[in-house]
């Protein structure tokens, strides 16, 4: 039987087997998801802003093993990027071969906002430079719009499912 594993706004959580992330209520947030097909191990991030812009973070001690799940914030997208792609080497993965998916981003507000680079949008460009700098290609997303989203991603297999909610 899986287990299901909710990852709530702001947090990450990586493993494998039979493990399901999910997580809900995203908008103009970001979910990132990455795995490694060959191992089977992977991760969600549900990120909420686009940085801070603090390089050099320690993953190792930021990240808690709790039952073959590691979890951590994950409340700024190229941190949590980072953290992803670390916690998932260190549990034997190799960056080269990650999946990576984007998912979110939408312009949840666009009647009250004039500007069309909303927090949605530079979450979605935050998340492709930080994956240009890191060189991992980016395979899928489902970005943009108006409408809020709930995303899974099952480890047995790196089957993301992403269902919109209006």
């Amino acid at each position: 039987m899986k287990r299901e594993v909710t990852v709530n706004m702001g947090e990450m959580a990586i493993g494998g087997g039979d493990l399901i992330l999910q997580t809900n209520g995203v908008g103009s947030c970001l979910v990132i998801t990455m795995f490694d097909d060959v191992i089977k191990i992977g991760g969600l991030a549900h990120a909420m802003l686009p940085g801070r812009h603090v390089a050099g973070i320690a993953v190792t001690k930021i990240l808690q093993e709790k039952d073959g799940i590691y979890t951590g914030e994950a409340k700024y997208v190229e941190e949590a990027m980072e953290r992803l792609v670390t916690g998932i080497v260190e549990q034997g993965g190799v960056a080269e071969r990650l999946h990576v998916k984007l998912i979110g981003g939408a312009r949840m507000f666009h009647l009250l906002t004039a500007s069309n680079f909303t927090v949605g949008m530079q979450n979605v460009e935050s998340a492709k430079t930080k994956l240009l700098d890191m060189q991992i290609p980016l395979e899928s997303e489902d970005t943009g719009g108006t409408i809020g989203r709930s995303v899974g991603i099952d480890l047995s297999n790196g089957l993301v499912t992403v269902r919109s909610v209006m």
